[in-house]
Formats: structure tokens, C-alpha cells, sequence
């Protein structure tokens, strides 16, 4: 009978703890009874003697000719297979090379002793160690976080929105884990049950909310079931006019909508808040996490406070709310033991919102004052329209899009600049150089991307839903008398959603088509908005940005995760464009 191996080293306390210490002052320890195994395993062997070219018994051989790498079927140098890796321990652990007569030691032991080390070293460092930067850098990922996009994205596309939460926090491992800085990758330690939970308990909280605002609607006699009803008779099924076909019940719900977006308003700040303490929360650098104290309610008080002023000074003011809520937001982030810090006024992002305000307040006022219509030479507005032209009209509409594009580009990235800029973690501060071209250019890899590769897609996509099409044709043609899924609709909405199919072969299979171009077109569009457009827009940020003194934050210790913190889900049920 064999005898069972039996390991004769000692588990150290980092083995018996093991990630716990990462977050905890107790995690500096000493480790002497290795480190002397550990220095003979990985220092190399010594070199021999030089050898006498002219003495015929020590002279050296010529060194062989290095063999040929394979080639591979595809034409291509095949690399070179690596060495087998020995077979595992009685236990299940593999083992590291180790030292002639050193007790042998599993590979996750060797490299949290490391990761010990290391923090120890960070932390008994002084403030007087040599001073260094850092500059943040996202990694080549081989494709992942596009393949997550797709698997997942399909996913919450098949289950309407569902599989979000999963799909968010997928992509945010991928990308957190592809982040450096200063030699430290971030980690994401988020789940998608704890988003789920969230998005829940938020679409439970604003359906209350929708329903006090029609209540209070109808107590204040604004709505009421008769109003409802006699719009619904006055709107007649018209899809080719479906906007007038629909005004009338609009009219009638305006003051319940009302009602319910001022109460929702204020809750924007709070959701926002609440967002970020969960990312942080759920976010390690260096094995010290980052955090948010308060509750978020402070921020929305703020909110309440310079929401009428943003409103009286037509909009003029709102990059001095957005500022001083980032400051707020910001006092209250901390990393590990260390607090952040928010310096600077509101004066240079409100001089870069001046010209985006400037024009949207002055195609207001061509708009709604005749005076000012007047000022310029157009006069009466409609006719100047009318003898424009089509083609005039729409290269004008071109113009000012883009026009009113670029100046927000402007200010979003200099809010951006400014903010991050102005954030101070104990010593380190941070320099960005974020522009208005790194947008523009984000924006053009999703246009690249969906020129001719995204034609070739979409003609791909119209193929495969043109198969079903095609067996509607078949069995309509079969049996065009037989009924349609639905009786007692109405002709006309039979002919629009069916085109002239009547059978329920043919109805059905048309369905079909409908079902697999949206969810084809959904897919592809999630990988254009999150892969694309996201990917380029954080290349470009970490790019732009320059830590400077992180040697400051080397003695930075971590303090106990706090418990009880909620998801994020206000944010998604309030933005469902969120990333």
C-alpha cells in the first residue's frame, strides 16, 4: 500500500488568512523562514569558470546551430511548444521549482508571501523616498471585452433588459482588470445580483412615485378618467399620422407627467451619488479599496438649492451646479485611509460653457422673439422657410447640429479636465489633457467601424430576416384564405404590421423577421456604443492623464469594507442608457 505524501513546511499566516489581510493594517508580516529558500529558488547558477581557448582540454564548443521552429499548416512559424509542467502533488496543489533541500511550497502560497512583501515594503516606505509619476494605461484585452459585449448583450437583448444588470458588471471586470497604474491593475469586485437587487428595489421605488403623481394629479383636478376616455375616443387609429392621432392623450396625461418628473428630479443627485459609492466600493487598487461616506442626501439637498437658480438664469448657471455637486461628491470619496480632496471655483467651466449657451439662447430667441428676427433681416420666419428650399433647409439643419455638437464636445471635456484636475488624494494630484478631439475621435471609430464593416453587417442581418420573409411568401401564397393570429383586428393595422399577409403561417413567420432583425440590430448596436465608442473614450482619457507624486501614497493602508451598501439601481431605472 503506498504511502500518502505528507508536507513537512508550515502554513504561513498569509496562507491561512489569505485575501482577508489585503484589506486589513494586520497584513505586514514577516516572513524570514522562507525568504532564504525563496532567494536560492529564483537566483540563478553560478556562471563556471571562463575556459583557455588555447588549452585543447578546456577549450569550448562551438555552440550548436538553433533547430528550425516548425511551420505551421497556415504558412506561419509555429512557436515553440513550452516545457511539460510536472504533474501535481498527492493534495491537488502544483508546486513551484524550489532550492536543492527546501521544503516544497505551493504557487498560490509563493505569491501571496509575495503580495505581503511587497505591501510591507509600500507602507515602510517614508515620505522622503524618491519621487515618481505614474501614467495610467488601458491594456490590450485580445478581444474579451468584445466577446463579452456580444454573449452578454445578446443576452439581456433576449430577456428585455433583464440580463443587464450581468452584462454591466462583466464588462466592468474586463475593463477594470485592463487598467494600470503605477504597476497595479484595478479590480472589480461587483456582482450583477447585487445590480439586479438594486434595479428592483429602484423600479419598485419610481412606480410609488408615478402613482402619487396621478393621484395628486386627480385630487387637484388636472386628470381625471372622463378626460383619459374622451381623448382615447377623440384619437383615431391613424399611423400615418401618429403623432396628431396621439396629441390629444398626451394633453390629457401632461399634468400627471409633470408632476411625477418634479418628483423625480430631485432623486437624480441622490442616484448619481449612490452610483459612484457603489463602483467605489466594489473597486481595489494596490489591495486597498476605495469608498464614500455619507448617504447622498446632502447632494441632493444641494440639488434642491440651485435647481430653481439654474432655471431663473435660463440655464446659465448650470456649470456652477455641476460643480460644486462634484466637489461635494468628491470630499466624500477616500481611498484605503486616505481622503480625498476638491480644489478650485466654478470660473474657468463656466467661460467654456458661455458659447454653448450663448448659441442655444440665441436660436431661442430667433425663434420666440420677432424683435430679434427683425434685428438679423429674416422677418417673417415661415416665409423665409418657404423660400429656402428643401435642400437648403437641410444643409442648414446639418450646420447647426453639428454646430450645437461640437460646443457641448467642448464644454463636456473640459469638464472632464477641470474636475479631474482639480481632485487631490493625500499628496498625488492629477494633470489631464482630455479634449474636445478625443470625443470627436471617439465618435469616429464608431462611425469607421459602421461604414463599410457595418454595411457589410446590416446587409447580413437583412439576409438571415429575409428568410422567414421569404416562407411567409410561401404560405401565403398556400392558403391565403385562412385567418390571421389576431381576429378582430383592424384591417389597416393588419396591412401596416403584416403587409398584406392574411394567413397565420405567413403573419407568424413575418413576426419572426421582425423578432430576429431587432434582436441582430440591438446586438450590434450595444457592441457599437459599449466596445466602440467606450474602449476608443477610455483609451483616450487615461491617455491624457498624468498621476503626479503617487510615491505620496505608498504608506496608504486599508480599513474595514463597509456593509449595507445599496447598487445602483436608481441610476438604471432613471438612465437606461447608463454605463
Amino acid at each position: 500500500m503506498p504511502r500518502k505524501r505528507v508536507r513537512q513546511d508550515k502554513e504561513s499566516i498569509v496562507d491561512l488568512f489569505g485575501d482577508v489581510v489585503q484589506d486589513r493594517d494586520s497584513y505586514l508580516y514577516s516572513i524570514a523562514e522562507d525568504e532564504d529558500a525563496l532567494r536560492l529558488a529564483r537566483e540563478p547558477a553560478p556562471k563556471p569558470a571562463p575556459a583557455n581557448a588555447n588549452d585543447p582540454e578546456t577549450a569550448p564548443e562551438p555552440p550548436a546551430a538553433p533547430a528550425p521552429r516548425p511551420i505551421s499548416p497556415l504558412g506561419r512559424r509555429g512557436r515553440p511548444r513550452p516545457a511539460p509542467t510536472p504533474a501535481p502533488a498527492a493534495d491537488g496543489e502544483a508546486y513551484v521549482a524550489r532550492a536543492p533541500g527546501a521544503a516544497p511550497q505551493s504557487a498560490r502560497h509563493v505569491e501571496r508571501m509575495h503580495r505581503a512583501r511587497l505591501a510591507r515594503a509600500r507602507s515602510e516606505r517614508t515620505p522622503d523616498a524618491l519621487a515618481r509619476d505614474a501614467w495610467p494605461e488601458l491594456q490590450d484585452d485580445r478581444g474579451l471585452w468584445s466577446a463579452v459585449t456580444i454573449v452578454h448583450g445578446a443576452l439581456s437583448v433576449l430577456s428585455l433588459g433583464l440580463y443587464r444588470p450581468w452584462m454591466k458588471t462583466e464588462a466592468r471586470r474586463v475593463l477594470w482588470s485592463h487598467v494600470e497604474a503605477d504597476g497595479e491593475r484595478l479590480e472589480y469586485l461587483g456582482t450583477g445580483a447585487q445590480l439586479f437587487r438594486g434595479l428592483m428595489l429602484a423600479l419598485i421605488l419610481l412606480g410609488g412615485v408615478i402613482a402619487a403623481a396621478w393621484m395628486a394629479a386627480a385630487a387637484l383636478g388636472l386628470m381625471s378618467v372622463e378626460l383619459v376616455s374622451g381623448a382615447l375616443e377623440r384619437s383615431q387609429l391613424d399611423l400615418d399620422h401618429p403623432a396628431a392621432a396621439a396629441l390629444p392623450l398626451l394633453t390629457a396625461m401632461a399634468a400627471p407627467a409633470g408632476l411625477a418628473l418634479l418628483l423625480l428630479a430631485p432623486l437624480a443627485p441622490l442616484a448619481a451619488f449612490r452610483a459612484r459609492r457603489y463602483r467605489l466600493s466594489r473597486t481595489r487598487w494596490r489591495g486597498v479599496r476605495f469608498g464614500m461616506d455619507g448617504s447622498g442626501w446632502a447632494v441632493t439637498g444641494l440639488g434642491l438649492l440651485w435647481t430653481p437658480l439654474v432655471i431663473a438664469s435660463a440655464g446659465l448657471l448650470w456649470p456652477v451646479w455641476r460643480w460644486l455637486r462634484e466637489a461635494r461628491m468628491t470630499r466624500a470619496m477616500r481611498w484605503g485611509s486616505e481622503p480625498f480632496r476638491f480644489e478650485g471655483g466654478p470660473l474657468p467651466l463656466l467661460l467654456h460653457w458661455l458659447p454653448a449657451w450663448g448659441f442655444f439662447a440665441g436660436l431661442v430667441a430667433l425663434v420666440a422673439v420677432p424683435g430679434a428676427r427683425a434685428a438679423v433681416g429674416l422677418g417673417d420666419l415661415p416665409a423665409t422657410v418657404a423660400r429656402l428650399g428643401p435642400l437648403a433647409l437641410i444643409a442648414i439643419a446639418l450646420l447647426l447640429i453639428m454646430t450645437a455638437s461640437m460646443l457641448l464636445a467642448n464644454y463636456r471635456a473640459a469638464e472632464v479636465r477641470l474636475t479631474t484636475a482639480a481632485r487631490r488624494l493625500g499628496g498625488a494630484r492629477a494633470e489631464c489633457r482630455f479634449s474636445v478631439w478625443h470625443l470627436v475621435d471617439s465618435y469616429m471609430a464608431v462611425s469607421r467601424k459602421n461604414l463599410w464593416p457595418g454595411i457589410l453587417v446590416w446587409i447580413l442581418i437583412a439576409a438571415v430576416a429575409a428568410i422567414p420573409m421569404i416562407g411567409a411568401v410561401g404560405a401565403e401564397l398556400e392558403n391565403p384564405d385562412a385567418g390571421g393570429i389576431v381576429e378582430g383586428l383592424s384591417d389597416q393595422l393588419s396591412e401596416r404590421l403584416f403587409g398584406g399577409f392574411h394567413s397565420w403561417r405567413a403573419q407568424g413567420l413575418v413576426l419572426m423577421a421582425i423578432v430576429i432583425d431587432y434582436f441582430l440590430s440591438a446586438v450590434f448596436a450595444l457592441w457599437l456604443w459599449t466596445y466602440v465608442y467606450q474602449r476608443r473614450r477610455t483609451e483616450h482619457l487615461l491617455a491624457s492623464i498624468t498621476l503626479r507624486d503617487v510615491h505620496t501614497l505608498d504608506a496608504v493602508r486599508g480599513r474595514a469594507r463597509g456593509r449595507g451598501i445599496e447598487a445602483e439601481g436608481m441610476e438604471d431605472a432613471l438612465d437606461l442608457f447608463g454605463f
